[in-house]
């Protein structure tokens, strides 16, 4: 039996959620069956290394400008050249580029995967319109939350029995107690608060390090670790200053040691303003640290207040730090979150069950 290709196209391989996942979806696709490609657009390629060990064939075209349309023509000789069964896009640029490749190559069986609720918002017109356009050109366009799935169909048209609902997930086995603490952060005291995303306004950072400087007025020897990088660093930097948090907010940057990391701390934050799903809380989860999260997006379809963490407004910073300071407090509410943390993920974000549910969205594409 021929082995069928799946061209993926996704913006960059650097350290984000939708990168890790696609990772993920290979490291554990059925190479017996499938021929995994990847073509990475733009020119961040941290994770290049680990996508090579998969045996995938990697392209990356280290495009700096976003908006380019020669990207087309670089992916119109790929596709051509790759003759792809399946081309499988992933982030909103990766995705109209490779619409619009694979059907200028003839490639009939094309899946998108929407990560994020912001998807080509309307002040960018002429791009809104050509993802709206070619939503139509997908046979499948897969939503990580429930809530992406809603905001698709609604604001781009697109029915229903077109959007499947596939959840992130992960290798639950790699979170364990075992993993050693990262040397450079061995000597923090505690309590440790953390947090994982890339350094964009929307992830709400600037909220969360405003609720830390309440927590450490009770708890002075706390940290608050900040992992990601981007284009709000220097903004929380100046920030930092200001509330005189210079001693116990660290900005990591982008970590290859995450799961050590959230094996360290001892309460998991996610303050965003807008958020598909969240890949890193899914880890906090795995990891088996309650959190603190804001009620936005996918994010309710992970926690449900009170039972395996706490929701709160986004913006909201003063609330932010009185469920910290709450969990902190309250060591039994503290060890009940944590345990059903780990029985959720298990149950429902297993890489293993979503690469499974992938295979067969593929296999059926091929029948029709």
């Amino acid at each position: 039996m021929k082995r069928i290709k799946v061209l993926y196209v996704i913006t960059a391989l650097g350290i984000g959620g939708a990168e890790k996942l696609l990772l993920s979806i290979i490291q554990k696709l059925d190479l017996k069956t499938f021929v995994p490609v990847v073509i990475s657009l733009y020119n961040d390629c941290t994770l290049y290394k680990d996508f090579k060990k998969t045996g995938a064939r990697i392209f990356c075209l280290n495009y700096s400008k976003k908006y380019s349309p020669f990207i087309i023509l670089k992916l119109l000789r790929i596709m051509r050249f790759e003759k792809p069964d399946i081309v499988h896009t992933h982030l909103p640029h990766a995705t109209i580029w490779g619409r619009i490749a694979a059907r200028l190559s003839g490639i009939k069986t094309v899946f998108s995967t929407e990560h994020n609720l912001s998807v080509w918002k309307r002040k960018r017109f002429f791009f809104y319109l050509l993802y709206k356009v070619t939503c139509k050109w997908n046979f499948k366009i897969i939503a990580v939350s429930k809530a992406i799935k809603k905001k698709i169909a609604k604001e781009f048209s697109v029915p229903e029995q077109k959007i499947v609902v596939v959840y992130n997930g992960i290798d639950t086995i790699e979170y364990d107690d075992s993993i050693k603490c990262p040397e450079d952060l061995i000597k923090l005291t505690r309590p440790i608060i953390g947090t994982v995303g890339r350094l964009h306004k929307i992830k709400g950072h600037s909220y969360l390090v405003k609720a830390f400087s309440k927590v450490v007025q009770q708890y002075p020897t706390a940290h608050l670790l900040i992992v990601g990088d981007g284009d709000q660093r220097q903004n929380l930097e100046k920030q930092i200053i200001e509330l005189e948090l210079n001693n116990s907010v660290h900005l990591l940057g982008s970590r290859s040691d995450v799961r050590a990391i959230l094996q360290l701390i001892d309460i998991f934050v996610f303050p965003s303003l807008e958020e598909g799903l969240g890949i890193a809380l899914i880890e906090a989860c795995a990891a088996g640290k309650p959190y603190v999260a804001t009620n936005v997006g996918g994010i309710p379809e992970i926690i449900k207040d009170g039972k395996n963490g706490f929701l709160v407004s986004p913006s909201d910073s003063v609330a932010l730090g009185e469920k910290i300071i709450q969990l902190l407090k309250d060591k039994e509410q503290y060890k009940k979150l944590a345990s059903y943390n780990q029985q959720v993920i298990k149950r429902k974000f297993n890489i293993h069950d979503k690469v499974k549910t992938l295979e067969q969205l593929y296999l059926q594409s091929l029948k029709y």
